[in-house]
């Protein structure tokens, strides 16, 4: 998974409401083959990892998509 280079930037706002609120019901759960087959598909190469865990600045990026903004 180290490999992985797939800046949550570049999909997060294109992934689809369904995606989101799974991986938002558990920031700590594998993404499921559905949002990983998304993500590939946003980002445009082949997601390969069977489990794939968010790192501690991708939930941090998603906690703060939720917030208001000043």
């Amino acid at each position: 998974m180290s490999e992985r280079i797939v800046a949550i930037e570049r999909w997060w706002p294109l992934l689809d409401a369904d995606c989101k609120h799974e991986i938002q019901a558990d920031l700590d759960a594998a993404l499921g083959a559905r949002t990983r087959a998304q993500i590939g598909e946003i980002v445009g190469q082949e997601i390969a990892e069977v489990e794939w865990l968010l790192t501690a600045a991708e939930k941090e990026f998603i906690r703060t998509q939720g917030e208001a903004v000043d």
